[in-house]
């Protein structure tokens, strides 16, 4: 993510500062680097990469470690070394992806290649400038509302690719009927998000957890899964996001890798980078996860004025990557301590640098047991909190089997409320529900005193996984104008093009009327719940 990187130019060198190196925790002292001794160069497989090879002389240049984890690169006899940086950042990244083969540099190539990222972020709605390397906290590319002060949300959950290999009779879950082809639920997938895109057209999408049916799927495909999945938004250069949910998680798919390749390898129509998927928070993959960060939002009327925020938790579940051991080693399906204490730190920071409450959004893939306390105690109502509501809301860490509570995820609940300007947090998981509610602060759960900030359920969007409901992806739609009234606007848009469940969440929200969902099914086998 662009927000773990700075770069400042200056005439002779160049300083890289990453706080967090989001492939590799491990870093160098100090290298001088040499490009004639290795051979072959086994990334030079495009014509650009081959340009950039052929083009050097050594030496290269050197990087020394300064203060704060700040690496100075000082260019020598290097043609590309010139204005634009991200030129002589991509050519040093190249040249050390060749050096690892032989010396063993993987630490710093790796920082160099996501210092590079941090000068091409995508296009417009982005911005393009260079962080402030004064600040704790960069002045980051990220998004800007758009010149009508808008900025649209897409949000995907729940696609479940993957599960083409199954025989076509197999009852993959139980509450489900037997499925169609793997192949076919997957090209209808990507007919739901084509018709969605189409008629939203969207600033950014989310991919909010449970893209792959990993379980499924051999440790050689996943990648190209993923690349399957982003099609629909490549093809239209829209930059997007992903939260990783239980089902990405398995002892044959890696997050980490899932993460890297939407970074690196994933580009728009133009070549440009399109992911902001990365990862802010050090520790094992098994313990914090692999799409924890944020993305800044910047004003309509200038790019440097932060309006607001996006957060990405992951919530984990699954099972460890451990290919070929068949050890089924289990995650724990919550936001752990590690992840909250990044949160409250980085959102302290923010709040603080800008002498104000930065309004925000959050995206994470299972719910929290807030969600489930609400829907027992009958608080949900079909004109009050319209949507379907036909199953039992599973939630982070939710005890398998019984109906119990394990309170593992209360941290990141108590997180949650104490996060001024927080307007509203998006989970999917649970596949037959998709309404919005307020968490008051007379909702009867731990802890209970709930800061008005909504919860809502992303439509289910893929023919992956269990449920029959009509397919389709929820979207948010925020304009700036109504920021400081904590107010935005959410529905989502189906399959058939038709929208369900359009709602103002503001501080009326869950006392005002709206229309009733009506609960459209592909094939009536599911009674509703509710």
């Amino acid at each position: 993510m662009v927000e773990n990187f700075i770069v400042r130019s200056s005439p002779k060198s160049h300083l890289i500062h990453c706080p967090m190196n989001p492939i590799l925790q491990t870093r160098e002292e100090h290298w001088n680097l040499t490009v004639g001794e290795c051979t072959p160069f086994t990334k030079a497989s495009s014509k650009e990469a081959d340009a950039i090879w052929n083009s050097m002389t050594a030496p290269l240049g050197s990087f020394t470690q300064t203060q704060n984890s700040t690496y100075q690169i000082t260019p020598e006899n290097n043609p590309l070394c010139e204005d634009p940086i991200s030129q002589c950042i991509d050519s040093i990244r190249l040249s050390l992806q060749c050096s690892a083969n032989t010396v063993n540099m993987k630490p710093i190539i790796l920082v160099s290649v996501l210092c590079a990222a941090a000068s091409a972020v995508p296009a417009p709605p982005l911005t393009t400038g260079l962080c402030d390397t004064a600040r704790s906290i960069p002045n980051n590319p990220g998004l800007q509302f758009g010149p009508d002060g808008k900025l649209s949300i897409t949000v995907f959950s729940d696609l479940h690719f993957g599960e083409r290999e199954l025989d076509s009779t197999v009852v993959m879950y139980a509450c489900s009927p037997p499925v169609a082809s793997g192949e076919g639920k997957d090209r209808k997938t990507i007919s739901v998000m084509n018709s969605v895109l189409d008629n939203e057209q969207p600033d950014l999408v989310v991919l909010n957890g449970d893209l792959i049916s990993c379980e499924f799927v051999a440790p050689d495909k996943f990648e190209s899964i993923v690349d399957q999945i982003v099609t629909p938004i490549v093809n239209r250069d829209l930059p997007f996001a992903a939260t990783f949910g239980n089902h990405d998680y398995s002892e044959t798919c890696s997050t980490r890798s899932m993460a890297a390749h939407m970074w690196w390898d994933i580009k728009g129509t133009n070549g440009q980078k399109l992911s902001f998927t990365t990862q802010s928070v050090e520790g094992p993959v098994e313990e914090v996860g692999w799409s924890n960060y944020y993305i800044p939002v910047y004003s309509s009327s200038d790019s440097s004025e932060l309006e607001m925020l996006l957060w990405f938790f992951d919530s984990k579940g699954g099972h460890v990557y451990q290919p070929g051991k068949n050890l089924n080693t289990p995650t724990g399906s919550y936001v752990t301590d590690r992840v909250v204490s990044w949160f409250q730190e980085t959102r302290d920071e923010f709040n603080k640098q800008n002498g104000r409450t930065i309004p925000s959004l959050a995206f994470v893939h299972i719910p929290v047991q807030a969600t489930r306390a609400f829907q027992r105690a009958g608080g949900r109502g079909d004109n009050t909190e319209p949507g379907i509501n036909a199953e039992m809301i599973g939630h982070q860490d939710d005890c398998e089997g019984t109906d119990c509570y394990n309170h593992r995820d209360y941290g990141f609940m108590k997180a949650l409320v104490e996060t001024q300007g927080l307007m509203a947090v998006f989970s999917g998981h649970d596949h037959g529900v998709d309404w919005c509610m307020k968490w008051a602060k007379n909702l009867p759960t731990s802890p209970s005193n709930g800061n008005g900030a909504h919860f809502c359920f992303n439509r289910h969007s893929g023919f992956g996984g269990y449920s029959n409901w009509k397919r389709g992806a929820r979207q948010i739609l925020v304009e700036e104008y109504k920021l400081s009234n904590r107010e935005i606007e959410t529905w989502n848009r189906l399959e058939d093009r038709s929208i369900s469940g359009r709602v103002t969440l503001n501080s009326t929200y869950g006392t005002d009327w709206y229309p009733k969902v009506e609960r459209l099914q592909s094939s009536g086998w599911w009674a509703d719940t509710s």
